[in-house]
């Protein structure tokens, strides 16, 4: 399955956001310009890579950066091969958690593992609430406040209002 970095529905996302896109041979490549020293190129988990293209494409932008996180350790592997360095720190999270919603409340919560049900307790201890907001900015605040809580990276707000613009309800 393609990951969503390679949709095109977020290219428009990065292109909101001040990326350029390009598609070659179904790898999207996103480039920001540096005014007077080149550019930076980022590939976002990708299953493929055209190399010969990928090299045309460092040298016409004078690359000064290819931020490249591969969907596969093949992948890597190439990237390695064709004298790519990899990252020490990604700019995307490394993992992705998806949980079925379909079964019952009670099989979900059967499902997780001791420290998510404490955790759920602590919550209902606590009498957390869910509140359904209607207003982008509201979560944007929200989001902000947690993560700063947590020691958190935190999105510029404007990134995240353009992701919700881009994405819709699927944000």
């Amino acid at each position: 399955m393609k990951d969503i970095r390679q949709s095109i529905k977020y290219g428009q996302y990065m292109e909101k956001i001040g990326w350029r896109t390009e598609i070659i041979e179904g790898c999207q490549f996103f480039l920001r310009p540096i005014p007077l020293f080149g550019s930076i190129i980022k590939i976002q988990r990708s299953l493929s890579i055209p190399f010969v293209q990928l090299d045309q494409l460092v040298k016409s932008q004078r690359a000064l950066l290819v931020s490249a996180e591969p969907e596969t350790e093949e992948l890597a592997s190439q990237l390695l091969q064709h004298g790519f360095r990899m990252n020490k720190g990604a700019m995307i999270p490394s993992k992705t958690r998806k949980i079925d919603l379909s079964p019952s409340e009670q099989v979900i919560l059967q499902s997780f593992n001791r420290t998510r049900k404490y955790k759920i307790g602590k919550a209902q201890r606590n009498n957390f609430q869910i509140k359904i907001g209607t207003k982008i900015s509201d979560f944007v605040d929200l989001w902000t406040q947690n993560a700063l809580k947590r020691g958190f990276w935190v999105p510029i707000k404007d990134q995240i209002k353009a992701m919700y613009e881009t994405f819709g309800e699927d944000a």
